[in-house]
């Protein structure tokens, strides 16, 4: 997502490749836990949510603070990072302008339209994104050798908030627990589906 790529833009601007392995485990971590929550949804037919809730009140007062306060920043940061580009591209406009509207651009998505569009839209900006940053790459011109040795895992000083916001931030964000929904919209909701999950 634009967080992830903000983040690990920021963070190979200034550790270069050294953190590059925590962008793997975070990967590595994505694919695990999305490929568990659509099989757990697909197993049991109830979402995340659904599955916590289960085990308890507790689980309410547990995750509902944090999935509130998450909500609020990565909506934030999300805005604030779809609207980067537009700014840079339409500087008259100011920022804060650009956050908003953007916003207000996927509340209307959201509330008005309907998932396969929702899935469709974001195929084609996932393409584009894809097809950007690859070639963004080889423009560049990565430096191998330094990429490789970004796979030995180690923190550089002051790269502890970096490292953690890498790993985490591409693997285990909040939006997992929205799969349970996205594979009810698509029709996916017993076990037959399994293999797809992968």
């Amino acid at each position: 997502g634009a967080a992830d790529m903000v983040a690990t833009l920021v963070a190979g601007s200034r550790f270069g490749y050294t953190l590059f392995w925590a962008v793997v485990v975070g990967v590595v971590l994505k694919i695990i836990l999305v490929e568990g929550a659509g099989r757990f949804t697909l197993a049991t037919g109830r979402t995340i949510f659904e599955g916590w809730r289960s085990l308890g009140r507790w689980t309410s007062w547990y995750f509902g603070p944090y999935i509130m306060i998450w909500g609020f920043v990565y909506g934030a940061t999300a805005m604030s990072s779809a609207a980067m580009p537009l700014a840079a591209l339409f500087p008259a406009v100011d920022l804060k302008l650009w956050a908003v509207h953007t916003g207000l651009a996927g509340f209307a998505m959201v509330w008005f339209g309907r998932y396969e569009f929702f899935e469709k839209a974001t195929a084609v900006l996932v393409g584009l994104m894809f097809v950007t940053v690859v070639g963004l790459a080889v423009i560049a011109a990565p430096n191998l050798p330094e990429m490789l040795g970004g796979l030995v895992p180690a923190i550089p000083e002051g790269g502890v908030l970096y490292t953690l916001a890498l790993a985490g931030g591409v693997g285990g964000t909040i939006t997992l627990a929205a799969y349970g929904y996205w594979l009810r919209e698509k029709g996916w909701y017993t076990p037959k589906w399994m293999k797809v999950m992968q």
